[in-house]
Parts: structure tokens; C-alpha cells; sequence
């Protein structure tokens, strides 16, 4: 038998000697009467070890975050200038369309109550179902709506802004990037801002003149 299997060892609990045996014959560890309260601070041990392991964990990705944002703040950067001069040249194909429809319904009515032109179902699925229902009230178009069945043409057509992303602080200032990359503030270029435009170019007319408005 090894001597120190005489030596009665001290309860880290309670700090008596422990004179109990376990199964074997060997002294125990702790008391039965301290064994939960060993439990507990094994756990709180365990506890403490593992909160300390992704402390550590996140002060790494948290720096790796940082080095990133560096290069994602240039790219969105870089994004946002492209993207403002896409929907600067997206605003005037709207308004370029509209002008382009109303032409069409003034000069062409028949072309638009057959609705079999590539060209116009293009057109019309451009400005999308609402933008041509708010052109033909606009020029007081009494023919037929064709556009309004035609499942190629969606309610708002496919004429949209890009949107501006929010810019990522600098990560020299600010950790980590707080911004929402899958909510760009993208919308649909309006007809009724194309109209709005078209008519104070071209309206003849008084400004509170109703109906169908007279071209130059």
C-alpha cells in the first residue's frame, strides 16, 4: 500500500480533515455532507474557464472585424459614388419613357389599344402598371388599358434607384461596422416625379389646369 494513502487529506470545502472512504478503501476527496457545494464550485470553475475562452475568442474576431472595416468603408465608398451616377441616368430613362408613352398615346392610339408592339409591351412594362394608368389620367386617355393584363408588367415596372448604403465609421474611431448591408435604401424611380418634371418642361397650359395638358 502507498503511504500516502494514510495521509488524511484536507476538504477543499470545508478545510476539515476528511476521514471518509470511498468504495475502494482511499480517502475521499470531501465530505458527502460538502459534495454539492463541491459540485457548484467545480461548475462555477467550469464556467468561469469557458467565459474566459471566448473572451478571448471575441477580442480576436472583434480585431479581425476592425482590419475589415477598413476595406468594406472603401468599397462602400466606392459603391455609393457608382451608384449615384446609376440613378442619376435611371431618373432620366424614367423620365424618357414617360415622354415616350404619352407621345404614344397621342400619336399612336391605335398601336396602344392592339398592344402587340414589342417596343411598347417593353415600354410598358418599364413604368410598370400603376406609372401607365397614372399617364393615361394624365393625358386624359380614353382608350383601352392593356398593360393592366399583361403579367409582363409588374405594378411598379422595373425602373429602380440603386440606393445609397450607410458608410462604415472609420475603424480608426469607431469598432466594427454597425451598418445593414441587405437594407439599401433602393425605391422605385417615380412616374408621378417624371410627370411632375415633364410637365413643368413642356405644359403650355395654366398650372392648375386639369385634364390632358398641351405639348410644345
Amino acid at each position: 500500500m502507498d503511504e500516502n494513502d494514510d495521509i488524511i487529506p484536507v476538504c477543499p470545502v470545508c478545510g476539515q480533515p476528511v476521514r471518509q472512504r470511498d468504495a475502494s478503501g482511499a480517502y475521499r476527496g470531501w465530505h458527502v455532507q460538502c459534495d454539492s457545494r463541491m459540485r457548484a464550485a467545480m461548475d462555477a470553475k467550469r464556467r468561469a474557464r469557458q467565459a474566459l475562452e471566448l473572451d478571448e475568442r471575441l477580442r480576436y474576431w472583434s480585431a479581425m472585424l476592425t482590419d475589415a472595416t477598413g476595406d468594406i468603408r472603401i468599397s462602400v465608398i466606392d459603391r455609393n459614388t457608382v451608384a449615384a451616377e446609376r440613378d442619376h441616368w435611371a431618373a432620366v430613362l424614367t423620365v424618357e419613357r414617360c415622354r415616350q408613352a404619352i407621345m404614344a398615346m397621342r400619336m399612336t392610339p391605335d398601336e396602344v389599344n392592339r398592344y402587340k408592339d414589342p417596343w411598347l409591351r417593353r415600354l410598358c412594362a418599364d413604368i410598370g402598371r400603376n406609372g401607365m394608368d397614372l399617364i393615361a389620367n394624365r393625358v386624359g386617355w380614353s382608350g383601352a388599358r392593356p398593360w393592366r393584363k399583361d403579367p409582363a408588367t409588374a405594378r411598379d415596372g422595373t425602373l429602380h434607384a440603386a440606393g445609397q448604403l450607410p458608410v462604415p465609421a472609420d475603424p480608426d474611431t469607431r469598432e466594427g461596422y454597425r451598418g445593414d448591408l441587405d437594407c439599401a435604401p433602393g425605391a422605385v424611380l417615380t412616374v408621378m416625379g417624371a410627370l411632375d418634371h415633364i410637365w413643368k418642361e413642356d405644359n403650355t397650359g395654366t398650372p392648375g389646369e386639369p385634364g390632358p395638358w398641351r405639348l410644345r
